[in-house]
């Protein structure tokens, strides 16, 4: 699928997203593929995945960031459907120069259209962006390498981790966020969730403050 259109901070008006998400199986709801009214991506899908349709490509402008990206598709024995991405977005301008910053991603749904694995690895550190948290707020956040996504089979949520565990948050199947390691509330619930994980996220914060 070809686009090339600009997003700007409040949902766009994607016409053809539903028949879209019909043809292709795709069940998560809109929510994981725009951000929100404040310009907030859900952790799920950051910059490079957010805020387009999975299988999306061509060139954009998100806010007043620039971006594009192509992508592969494959469909695998599994009867899994896998996007493979590649792009570039421009972080800044000096001089008339453009500096960028690439990107590789890759996202993997199952046979009825449910996000299982998504991962994004950033060239450099990307801008900053904003990810929603468990009480509504939004945080800003640098990525420096990776944003990876994984769904826990048992209990059926998505596990996104940020740069090891840095950050973490728990969304269920449709992007909407459960817990965090950031908030107040979210980190209650996170320790609900995944103890262990929540131990995980307090260790290394305090090593990195210290």
């Amino acid at each position: 699928m070809n686009a090339s259109l600009t997003i700007s901070g409040q949902n766009g008006v994607r016409s053809d997203f539903d028949d879209y998400r019909q043809a292709n199986k795709i069940k998560s709801t809109r929510f994981l593929y725009d951000r929100d009214e404040k310009g907030s991506f859900c952790p799920v899908r950051p910059l490079g995945l957010g805020a387009f349709m999975p299988g999306e490509t061509g060139s954009f402008t998100i806010g007043n960031l620039p971006l594009e990206r192509s992508c592969k598709e494959n469909k695998l024995e599994n009867l899994h459907r896998e996007y493979k991405y590649s792009g570039r977005f421009e972080k800044k301008r000096f001089a008339g120069i453009s500096f960028y910053c690439g990107f590789n991603a890759v996202e993997k749904f199952d046979e009825c259209g449910n996000l299982v694995e998504a991962t994004i690895d950033y060239a450099s550190t990307a801008p900053v962006q904003h990810f929603r948290l468990a009480d509504h707020s939004s945080f800003a956040y640098e990525v420096k390498k990776r944003v990876r996504t994984v769904l826990e089979p048992v209990q059926k949520l998505l596990v996104t981790v940020v740069d090891e565990y840095a950050a973490v948050f728990v969304t269920d199947s449709n992007g909407y966020i459960m817990a965090d390691s950031i908030s107040l509330k979210g980190s209650v619930r996170l320790m609900k969730l995944y103890p262990n994980l929540h131990q995980e996220c307090l260790a290394r914060q305090a090593r990195q403050v210290g």
